[in-house]
């Protein structure tokens, strides 16, 4: 059997059995490329056998936040897999500081299947959850939400008793930023965003429902090795023209990582990058802008200690960033032996 024959046969065998976790990412991708890099962690590990995608949902009401999510789904082979969710509402409509890097390269050179969050493929953030919910069993669900929380608490507003019974945890990329719907140069005239992490805080915090709060990745810079020549071709690999386009970062050639490390121990675990949590209570005040972590509280809710090997993190992450999506070797298989 050749070794073409053998990559499809596998690919196939990890397709059937899924893998055991099931994946929901809300982002704000467009500020930061960091969302990026954390599209890149999942579809890289998805092609690991280590995650199923089942939604990605976009958080703020820049339009073409979701058609980049769809650029990234789309180079890795998973345009018609994924089921896409939009915020449409008023938070964070004025563009600001959140197109960065989306109209100038992603969109310009990199195949897509959706245009802005006006397509019939993409469906309103609450309909999204609610379908991707509605297809999983029962606690299994672990949600990576690495922008504002807006759309968890429309969902839980919805459907509280569908999330609960669905979703066994939430890994937050935390600090005011996010919790505080913090965009520069953008907007919440209608106050649509205010309080949406005290709320989902307060909705969650007897349902058992575990929730880790991450703050790690300002001391790990990644997206540096593209500039090294990994990644192939800049205009053929969207992660690594996003990043060449959005940086260099405070004179640096690469960027701090708060969003892949969240994506990452939302898959492999809370110690899968020399990292740690303590057990405690988080309490949100002020909006969002404030937090008070209780160590010690008998709730399902951990803070993130940090990480101790900031050069393995990073040489971890960069290697996810790197690995080229297995759908192209199997579209180069599959050519190889339509001519054998």
């Amino acid at each position: 059997m050749t070794k073409s024959v053998c990559l499809l046969l596998l690919c196939a065998l990890l397709r059937a059995h899924g893998a055991d976790v099931k994946l929901i990412i809300d982002t704000d991708l467009g500020n930061d490329v960091d969302d990026v890099g954390a599209l890149a962690v999942a579809h890289a590990l998805a092609d690991d056998g280590k995650v199923d995608i089942l939604a990605i949902v976009h958080c703020t009401g820049l339009k073409v936040g979701i058609a980049a999510v769809d650029v990234i789904n789309t180079f890795y082979g998973r345009q018609d897999s994924i089921i896409l969710g939009a915020y449409k509402g008023d938070f964070g409509r004025q563009v600001g500081n959140q197109d960065n890097y989306i109209s100038q390269s992603l969109l310009r050179y990199h195949p897509h299947t959706v245009d802005n969050y006006d397509n019939s493929k993409v469906l309103e953030c609450v309909a999204a959850y609610k379908k991707a919910l509605m297809s999983a069993a029962d606690n299994s669900v672990t949600i990576a939400s690495i922008g504002f929380p807006i759309c968890i608490r429309d969902i839980l507003r919805a459907e509280p008793d569908l999330f609960k019974a669905k979703v066994k945890a939430v890994y937050y990329m935390d600090g005011g930023y996010n919790f505080g719907c913090n965009i520069p140069g953008s907007s919440d005239p209608s106050g649509d965003c205010k309080n949406n992490a005290v709320e989902v805080s307060v909705d969650l915090w007897d349902s058992g429902i575990k929730q880790v709060y991450q703050w790690e990745g300002s001391n790990i810079y990644t997206g540096g090795r593209f500039s090294d020549g990994c990644g192939g071709e800049r205009r053929q690999n969207p992660i690594k023209d996003a990043y060449i386009t959005n940086i260099p970062y405070q004179g640096r050639r690469d960027r701090p990582s708060w969003d892949p490390i969240t994506v990452h121990m939302a898959v492999l675990g809370d110690n899968s990058i020399h990292t740690s949590v303590t057990r405690g209570g988080m309490y949100i005040y002020n909006g969002g802008a404030t937090e008070d972590f209780h160590p010690g509280e008998n709730k399902n809710m951990y803070k993130q200690n940090g990480c101790n090997d900031y050069g393995d993190a990073t040489y971890m992450l960069d290697n996810l960033f790197c690995q080229l999506p297995k759908a192209q070797a199997v579209n180069s298989s599959q050519a190889k032996l339509a001519t054998q």
